[in-house]
């Protein structure tokens, strides 16, 4: 009997730590989209015109990280720019070129655009997916790299969709250097939102699966889920911050938004678009996006 218990608490140990390893190679090492389906899914979006965007004359950028990799990146200058510069933070399994569809907005305004890939994403470098751990100081060296381009008194802001949006605000958090930001279906804590989806797509508890695999995690990726956790990053943002999330968003809820739009200080405003699913804000209605984007920008003084 004892014998027979032993046996039945290895299997589980085993299936439990096979279990918590796979779900950390998931998080980490999660699969990237292709350029093919990256334009299939962008195309039925009314404001992404990739004719429009080749055609821009671009500058390719090649920014270092701070961990030894190189950060690629695509500057387009505007002739009309007295310096203002938006930098986009794509999301998490894509690249640069889901940010098309917010830019133009920005162009047709005079502002620079600077669009660049996150580690292991596009033609960026880096082994691993951290969420912002890790990004958010390559973002540091991108805002450095600009502020160097367009000079210390131009404005910059950062537009960023799920885990960039999530990124931005860690960066934020840390330094604030840029003048506002957009964050566009933003998860307030990575811990928070991996039980969510664990139990939305696998149906399992997330104890004691998600301490295994944050486990995992810090051994392979140097970091732990914990650490994500934009909610605590918000607290510390002094500059404008424009929360945008779709009501209908079943990939990370609206209530994240909701959560850190109630603990920013100072200016900030939450845009909660009807119906809209994740990352769909702009794509249910695109006219209005814009105007609750640049009404935001007025009432922060920056136009």
């Amino acid at each position: 009997m004892i014998a027979y218990i032993i046996c039945l608490l290895l299997i589980i140990i085993t299936l439990l730590t096979l279990s918590g390893f796979y779900f950390s190679r998931r998080v980490i090492y999660i699969p990237l989209k292709n350029i093919g389906r990256i334009l299939e899914y962008e195309s039925e979006n009314p404001s992404f015109d990739i004719n429009w965007y080749e055609q821009l004359k671009k500058e390719d950028i090649i920014v270092p990280s701070p961990f030894g990799y190189m950060i690629s990146g695509s500057f387009v200058r505007n002739e009309k720019s007295d310096g203002r510069t938006v930098i986009f933070c794509h999301g998490v399994t894509v690249s640069r070129i889901c940010m098309i569809k917010y830019a133009g907005m920005y162009y047709k305004r005079g502002w620079n655009l600077f669009l660049y890939d996150h580690r292991r994403h596009g033609k960026s470098g880096g082994i691993t997916t951290t969420y912002g751990y890790f990004e958010k100081y390559d973002l540091k060296a991108v805002v450095d790299y600009i502020r160097g381009q367009v000079g210390g008194s131009a404005i910059i802001g950062i537009h960023g969709e799920s885990m960039g949006a999530a990124t931005l605000l860690q960066y934020a958090g840390m330094e604030d250097k840029a003048d506002f930001y957009i964050a566009d279906c933003p998860y307030s804590s990575l811990w928070e939102l991996l039980r969510y989806l664990l139990k939305r797509d696998y149906h399992l508890p997330a104890f004691p699966l998600m301490q295994i695999a944050d486990f995992f995690i810090w051994l392979q990726g140097k970091f732990s889920v914990k650490s994500v956790n934009p909610y605590d990053d918000v607290k510390n943002i002094n500059k404008p911050v424009l929360f945008i999330h779709g009501e209908s968003d079943d990939y990370v809820p609206t209530s994240m938004s909701i959560k850190m739009r109630n603990v920013k200080k100072g200016c900030a405003e939450l845009y909660i678009a009807p119906g809209a699913g994740h990352a769909k804000s702009m794509r249910s209605d695109p006219k209005a996006y814009e105007n609750i984007v640049f009404s935001f920008l007025e009432k922060a003084g920056i136009s």
